[in-house]
């Protein structure tokens, strides 16, 4: 049991929700404790990440960031001109454990501007839409039977094969340090859902 909740079986339906309003940060649907490194409450209506590994981490009953069906992933952004630099700015990863990146999705803008989805198994790198700066986009990955998009403001910016399960154990919102090495998110992230089908 975490939280109260079964842990043995998947629920459907909205299995996260946070909308970023205030600190403590808290999952809407008080299904997961969320952990807070070095991330602000910005103007009361979203988080707010400046680099240098800011991040959040969102445990997770054993089924509920399980991969293995249909689900939708919904999160605004909106990135920071100022925190532009040469390397990569993850917007969200889920994975397996806290040191293991065997099995993962991950959301992030690419160096040269886009942003790209990427995976392990089955799934192959993709994502074309350029992220403009200082700017609220709504971002949405979603699976449907073995299709995984990426839409941007309701649009699709991209889609790719995807077969098989990951087993998400953990989902990481902005920066983290796995294995030595850091990912940063400089920006705002509000209204982040996660909804499995």
């Amino acid at each position: 049991m975490i939280l109260g909740i079964n842990a043995g079986k998947k629920k459907t339906g909205l299995v996260f929700s946070c909308d970023f309003t205030a600190l403590p940060f808290t999952d809407l649907t008080c299904r997961h404790a969320i952990s807070n490194t070095g991330v602000t409450c910005v103007g009361g209506k979203a988080a707010g990440f400046s680099g240098e590994s800011a991040g959040l981490t969102v445990s997770a009953t054993p089924k509920d960031f399980s991969l293995s069906g249909d689900f939708e992933i919904s999160v605004t952004v909106n990135a920071t001109s100022a925190g532009i630099t040469s390397t990569d700015k993850s917007i969200f990863k889920v994975n397996q454990t806290v040191a293991e990146s065997s099995e993962y999705l991950e959301l992030y803008r690419h160096r040269h501007g886009y942003l790209v989805v990427v995976g392990s198994g089955t799934i192959s790198t993709f994502g074309t839409y350029n992220l403009p700066m200082d700017t609220d986009v709504i971002l949405t990955v979603r699976r449907v039977g073995s299709t995984l998009s990426l839409l941007a403001n309701g649009v699709s910016k991209g889609s790719t094969t995807f077969i098989g399960v990951i087993k998400g154990r953990q989902l990481r919102i902005g920066g983290y340090v796995l294995g030595g090495y850091s990912i940063q998110w400089y920006g705002t992230i509000d209204d982040f859902t996660w909804t499995n089908s």
